[in-house]
């Protein structure tokens, strides 16, 4: 594998194969702690290779609408598609993927299909940078703060789950999570889950959460955390989703070719097999 750092985090890898990263697990999990996310190149993967990986990575954890939007031989491949009859459209909302469950994914996956030749970008910014830059009167503020999670009603209609779909997957009533969060691994803080499926920090007013919350969110997605990848066909994307947002950019709702999308998702709960 030939590593190509990039800034302000991530790192292409070319020349690695589905076998090289089923069998170095370990040293994979220990380049996405250094890099952040890990972008394999022209990565040539078959449904069964791909699931074989997110099981080799942990627990996989199926979307809520695996049973609409998956791949029907592959469910825990969820599609992400400009064609809504095949698959969900990527929102455009910052998030961390199923923050509303008591135990979110600590890995997310990506695998390219068809590049959009107009927009169709991902961004991501690490929380784990931002914590380390806010300043300490508002990390005062945060400090034990816990906050309420549940499936947002704002995604587009074709990614909200009903009642029964988050019945099935455990995550149909409130979580509580820590707005300050320490990784899984390292131990090291991140700011958590600002965007998306956050409800309310408890212990504040509506109003006073609501100020709260867009004041850490003006920090949370700062250019200067953000890197925003143009995908190519065959990209390949690990990241942790702990301490990661991330949001489509640019995908357009058309089935015009130029703006034609397809991504394969996964996601895996680690140690938890």
């Amino acid at each position: 594998m030939r590593l190509e750092p990039l800034q302000p985090y991530g790192v292409r890898i070319h020349n690695a194969s589905a076998d090289q990263v089923l069998q170095d697990t370990d040293k994979i999990i220990d380049l996405m702690m250094k890099y952040k996310i890990l972008i394999f190149k022209n990565f040539e993967a078959t449904p069964d290779d791909l699931v074989a990986i997110n099981k080799k990575f942990g627990t996989p954890v199926r979307h809520a609408k695996w049973r609409t939007n998956a791949l029907k031989t592959h469910p825990e491949i969820y599609v992400l598609h400009n064609d809504k009859t095949k698959g969900q459209l990527s929102p455009e909302i910052w998030h961390i993927d199923q923050s509303f469950m008591q135990c979110p994914p600590t890995f997310s996956f990506l695998y390219s299909i068809t590049v959009a030749k107009v927009g169709g970008t991902t961004v991501f910014s690490d929380q784990s940078a931002v914590y380390r830059d806010l300043p300490l009167n508002i990390k005062k503020k945060i400090t034990g703060k816990v906050a309420v999670h549940k499936h947002a009603t704002d995604y587009f209609s074709s990614a909200v789950p009903t009642t029964e779909e988050l019945k099935e997957m455990h995550a149909d009533g409130l979580v509580y999570h820590p707005l300050v969060m320490p990784h899984w691994i390292s131990g090291e803080n991140c700011l958590f889950s600002v965007y998306g499926h956050i409800q309310q920090i408890l212990g504040l007013t509506k109003e006073e959460s609501d100020g709260l919350l867009t004041e850490l969110r003006s920090y949370a997605t700062d250019e200067k955390y953000v890197y925003e990848h143009h995908w190519d066909e065959k990209d390949f994307l690990i990241w942790d989703n702990i301490s990661m947002l991330h949001s489509a950019r640019g995908t357009i709702d058309s089935l015009e070719e130029q703006y034609s999308r397809e991504m394969w998702r996964m996601n895996s709960r680690h140690g938890d097999a």
